[in-house]
């Protein structure tokens, strides 16, 4: 990561078109820490650090009123969600958890009133963090990056007619004009268990993003969009020029368009790879696959009955005493349950700022070296598991071989930075249906080893 001053230029913008009586679209440009709204034409600097932004566009369907409640829920509750979940948990959880917390309260509305019973949404979603940009899509509206010049595609349509050109069934001369172009495979409200597609890119020197409802990308083409960028307009007058010209080629549906301008010295110049190499595929929508269920990603405080629950203080703890000192303490850190692919970060400082105390599931260390390897290096599990280790490796298909720990069972995962000065991040995979943990900030764990002594503190240093 570039150290410098990132600036973030938006501008959104959403039109009624020429025939609907309502917008059924509705755009999102918030702060994805606070929840705060920020304006559809704004501004802002920040240092690297502390670079954030998180916009999005949905588009409803299921008739004038249940399209406009579905796609304001949508954006609601991504706009709502996102600050509730911890951060360190990876974008793409947050993102994924948000979006599904979005469909599972669309549901919930289309059960409770007859009236909506057909009500769904688009998402097509951008998280600014830092100098990376996460993208996540269910439905058709899409987001572009333009780099160099260069004009790219980063999602992919969710339809019918995009299986179909995929598998070459039919052409893309003879898709722009089917009249089953617009059926969605999957769309927040419409199913029960969604996959949500999310991709990552590095920002770059004077990257732009680019999302919309498909009443644009529908009307202009990558050429249009590509030309009328490189018109050297300021991106609020751009933005209107698109609207503009869908409408004059029929502006038959809702028409809604985000930019997104990132620049400054906090940011890398652009080289010479190519885009499709850039983005980083984290998460596919495979319409051969069902979407199963997930366990509900939950953050809360946590209380003494989490801990005694989790054995911790009664393996540390020597005494009634001490029990009752830990029942005094004014916090406990937070509960969390993740998911399978659920991902956290792992200090690989010396002292770290947060502790995990794992309380059940199965975890996987994976470390990312200074030349951007990857490795499997540990697997964790509570002591009270009563998985064999052998179960697990199995389960996981994973190797052992030089480098790579065996099955570690213990309580904390703290600080990873004994495994060499190589290491330039590491990443704690969920790999259970349900995994529970304690996050404990440094706080919490100071106040917790003044009580338990150095049995407690010395075990968790060197976990």
């Amino acid at each position: 990561m570039t150290e410098g001053i990132i600036t973030t230029t938006v501008v959104g913008i959403t039109d009624i078109g020429l025939v609907r009586s309502n917008n059924e679209d509705c755009l999102l440009i918030s702060d994805p820490y606070t929840g705060q709204y920020l304006s559809d034409n704004c501004q802002h600097s920040y240092p690297t650090e502390y670079n954030r932004l998180l916009i999005a566009v949905s588009d409803g369907m299921g008739g004038a009123e249940g399209g406009e409640i579905a796609s304001k829920l949508t954006t609601y509750m991504m706009q709502s969600e996102l600050p509730r979940l911890p951060r360190k948990l990876s974008p793409q959880s947050r993102l994924s958890a948000a979006i599904e917390e979005a469909n599972c309260i669309v549901r919930e509305e289309r059960k409770a009133d007859g009236r909506l019973h057909a009500m769904g949404a688009t998402i097509t979603a951008i998280l600014i963090e830092r100098d990376m940009a996460y993208i996540a899509e269910i439905g058709d509206s899409r987001a572009y990056i333009m780099r160099n010049g260069r004009i790219k595609q980063l999602t992919t349509d969710q339809t019918m007619i995009q299986v179909m050109l995929d598998s070459g069934l039919i052409t893309p001369q003879a898709a722009a004009s089917s009249a089953n172009r617009n059926i969605l495979l999957q769309a927040i409200g419409a199913q029960e268990y969604l996959q949500v597609a999310v991709n990552a890119i590095e920002l770059r020197q004077d990257d732009l993003f680019l999302i919309c409802s498909d009443g644009l990308s529908g009307k202009i083409t990558t050429d249009d969009m590509t030309d009328i960028i490189n018109s050297g307009k300021s991106l609020d007058i751009v933005a209107r020029e698109m609207i503009e010209l869908a409408k004059q080629r029929g502006g038959e549906d809702n028409i809604s368009v985000i930019l997104t301008h990132v620049c400054g010295d906090g940011l890398k110049n652009h080289n010479q790879e190519t885009l499709s190499r850039a983005i980083k595929i984290l998460s596919r929508f495979d319409p051969e696959q069902e979407a199963l269920p997930k366990a509900r990603l939950l953050t809360r405080l946590a209380t003494l009955e989490d801990w005694l629950n989790a054995a911790v203080i009664d393996y540390y703890s020597h005494d009634e005493k001490e029990k009752e000192q830990l029942g005094q303490l004014v916090e406990f850190g937070d509960y969390l349950v993740c998911r399978r692919g659920d991902t956290l970060t792992v200090s690989v400082e010396s002292l770290p700022d947060t502790i995990y105390c794992l309380v059940s599931g199965c975890y996987r260390l994976e470390v990312e070296t200074l030349d951007r390897r990857k490795q499997t290096i540990a697997i964790f599990l509570s002591p009270t598991d009563s998985r064999a280790d052998e179960e697990i490796q199995m389960k996981m298909g994973i190797e052992i071989g030089l480098g790579v720990l065996w099955v570690k069972r213990q309580f904390f995962i703290s600080s990873i930075g004994f495994f060499g000065e190589n290491i330039a991040s590491a990443t704690l995979w969920c790999e259970d249906e349900e995994n529970i943990l304690l996050q404990v900030p440094q706080r919490v764990y100071s106040a917790i080893g003044n009580i338990l002594g150095e049995r407690f503190v010395l075990a968790v240093r060197y976990s």
